[in-house]
């Protein structure tokens, strides 16, 4: 009711409906926006939404209806809002009946190219852009711990519950995990220390093992 009421006081929405539904045992907040004129797009709600509440509370898709299903006694019908009718479509990213923008097809770094595989398997969609968001793509706090901990498991790095957040496109996150992967001074100090104390034949012998 309070995210309904949030998405009610913009100006373009003249009736907003907010669901729980189950997507692959996860459970996602939907919300069903009436729009007489041209919609809000979908970034606008959410910065609204986002803006105003804690991060989940808000939806994860915003659908745009004609009319919100009523009951007979003139309530908004809940159940038939959770039927099949209502699904929202996988790649629901524009109350415009729009698909996402195709992927950016420009070439990607290592690091660039594993993330958008780890955002693509966590999300459920086949491809995701170098500058696409997240959240926008269905993100939310818990997929956000999946890839972190896909990412730990790829790279070797600790990102931080709010990393995803403040980092929200593989292009953004690819930068954070480069940094987190980076030796740190200390690392670099420790090895120079230990080739101060090799002989000039064990640095040698250790430089030709490191060039193969």
């Amino acid at each position: 009711g309070v995210v309904e009421a949030v998405l009610c006081a913009h100006p373009g929405v003249a009736a907003a409906a907010v669901v729980v539904r189950d997507d692959r045992g996860d459970r996602l907040l939907v919300a069903y926006v009436v729009a007489p004129g041209a919609a809000p797009s979908r970034a606008d709600l959410r910065a609204r939404v986002a803006g105003r509440l804690p991060e989940y509370m808000v939806p994860t898709h915003f659908v745009a209806v004609h009319t919100l299903p009523l009951t007979p006694n003139g309530k908004v019908d809940r159940r038939a809002l959770l039927g099949a009718a209502f699904a929202p479509a996988p790649a629901d990213a524009d109350l415009t009946g729009m698909q996402h923008a195709h992927p950016h097809r420009e070439e990607l770094t290592p690091v660039q190219e594993r993330l958008a595989e780890i955002f693509a398997d966590v999300l459920g969609v086949d491809e995701v852009g170098v500058d696409d968001d997240f959240f926008d793509l269905g993100g939310h706090s818990l997929r956000a711990m999946r890839v972190n901990a896909w990412v730990h498991d790829a790279f070797g790095v600790e990102l931080t519950a709010r990393s995803l957040f403040d980092a929200r496109t593989v292009r953004e996150l690819a930068v954070e995990v480069e940094r987190l992967a980076a030796p740190g001074e200390d690392d670099i100090l420790a090895q120079l220390a230990m080739l101060e104390e090799m002989t000039e034949d064990e640095a040698r012998r250790l430089l030709a093992e490191v060039g193969g």
